[in-house]
């Protein structure tokens, strides 16, 4: 990307003006830099132009001189560039340092929260909170810019402006993760959370720049170059935003920046992200004869059990998954309270990884109701039998003592199957994806289908649960017959 710097000495018309503060953390952005510069010689005239792209155009007293219109582009770097500037006399450093200075005096006063105002003496007052005590104290001075000054002596020495002043995404990174955490954010999420910083933030340059000096050009820059250079789908990419954009609005929150230059980033999804297309139906769900083979080696497992088979009820558990379509982690808390009649009710589900069952479904639903099938309700009557259990008996389902059945042995019993099946192997969530397409081939209408696989909308069970579950024969002959004159 071409950088164009422009640099201006000596007095400044306003219209000219530009803060060498903005050119100093600019360079050091940009490297290389394409420098076009015009400067006012220290005899020079009341204002300067540039005459197009290329070219550098300084009016001095007597005329115009104009340099050649086909520079060639010059690549340096950022401390060529300020030691050229400082040797040529161009750059005054006291001048450097007061423009910054003013410009952050006149930062401290805009954010000054309280009301300034000149008193019936003629005097100025305002008021400051204090550190320790948290209370708020008068500062009243004989002229306004007296009071300006206090109030910079105040502010700059103050811890909380210079953490403000200095504070960083890495900075803030960890209290964001705290604050998601006290909203009930599920740990899964809080996981892939700090996946994604350590894969994507973490020792990346983004993360140690002050967040007061983050603009929009910095952070469009940024996320089009995470795009590009990860090769990231749109999911992707929103997924790794989300630390971006949530920090930044949790610091607008807190007061540390004034509002986040991010809401004002903007992806063309057309153009940034390749269409999506669904993956082939072969890899997403079982056909008919798939599920009767596996279903047979599941039921010889259940009544010849192996000496190594710990989790003896998992073979009805694995058939179930494609009777009733639950989550996996659904599945391993369903209990005989939740049968009623000729419905299931699911409405707790295990987080396996801190062993911890949650009262809901995902996405904080109450539960809901799913059918049960004759092979259901025969799945269910045997794991009693096996147990001895009667009727009135509560307990999990699928587990032999008080603990809800392993995740990992549902997980472990289908790569089994499918490795004794000699098919390829589809996990359980391909089970709860077979189930569903066979209900909307059904004809059942398609919000009922949401609502028994628990989604938060239909357009998630048409887009990436439906699937072809016919073998690719029986493709070919559905076609044959269509099209038979």
């Amino acid at each position: 990307m071409r950088h164009f710097l422009f640099f201006e000495f000596g007095i400044c018309q306003p219209r000219e003006k530009v803060l060498l503060k903005n050119f100093v953390s600019s360079i050091q952005r940009a490297t290389p830099v394409q420098i076009i510069c015009f400067a006012r010689l220290k005899e020079g005239v009341s204002r300067t132009g540039l005459q197009n792209k290329t070219a550098v155009g300084v009016r001095q007293k007597k005329g115009l001189v104009k340099m050649n219109r086909n520079l060639e582009k010059l690549q340096y770097n950022s401390d060529d560039i300020l030691r050229f500037f400082c040797e040529q006399g161009n750059i005054n450093l006291d001048d450097v340092q007061n423009a910054m200075n003013k410009k952050q005096y006149q930062k401290i006063i805009n954010e000054h929260p309280y009301k300034v105002a000149q008193g019936p003496d003629g005097r100025w007052h305002t008021r400051v909170k204090e550190e320790c005590s948290g209370k708020s104290k008068t500062i009243i001075k004989n002229s306004l810019d007296e009071l300006h000054d206090a109030l910079v002596t105040i502010y700059a020495d103050s811890d909380e402006f210079n953490y403000k002043a200095n504070i960083s995404l890495s900075g803030i990174f960890e209290d964001w993760i705290n604050y998601k955490r006290l909203h009930n954010a599920a740990p899964s999420y809080i996981s892939r959370l700090y996946s994604d910083w350590r894969t994507y933030y973490e020792r990346t340059e983004i993360v140690e720049i002050p967040l007061c000096k983050l603009d929009k050009i910095t952070l469009d820059e940024w996320a089009h170059t995470l795009i590009q250079k990860n090769n990231l789908t749109r999911k992707q990419y929103y997924n790794i935003a989300t630390i971006m954009k949530n920090s930044l609005i949790f610091a607008e929150e807190k007061g540390i920046i004034f509002q986040s230059p991010f809401r004002k980033v903007k992806i063309d999804n057309k153009r940034m992200f390749p269409p999506t297309r669904k993956p082939p139906s072969e890899t997403q769900v079982f056909t008919a004869e798939e599920r009767k083979i596996l279903y047979n080696i599941a039921m010889d497992e259940f009544l010849n059990p192996p000496k190594q088979l710990k989790h003896r009820l998992v073979p009805l558990a694995f058939i179930l998954h494609f009777e009733a379509g639950p989550r996996i982690s659904e599945m391993c808390t369903l209990r005989y309270s939740d049968v009623e009649a000729e419905d299931l009710n699911i409405q707790r589900f295990l987080r396996y990884q801190q062993h911890e069952i949650v009262p809901y479904t995902k996405g904080m639903h109450e539960g809901r109701a799913v059918p049960l099938t004759d092979k259901a309700k025969e799945i269910i009557q045997l794991t009693r039998e096996y147990k001895g259990l009667a009727s009135s008996d509560d307990g999990y389902i699928f587990s032999i003592n008080d603990e809800p059945l392993s995740y990992y042995a549902i997980r472990k019993a289908f790569e089994r199957y499918c490795r004794k099946a000699e098919i390829m192997f589809r996990s359980s969530h391909k089970a709860r994806k077979t189930y569903i397409s066979i209900l909307i081939d059904a004809d059942i209408c398609v919000a009922t289908v949401s609502e028994y696989a628990g989604h938060a909308d239909e357009k998630t069970t048409l887009l990436n649960y439906h699937f072809d579950t016919h073998s690719s024969d029986e493709k070919r002959e559905a076609v044959r017959r269509a099209l038979k004159m």
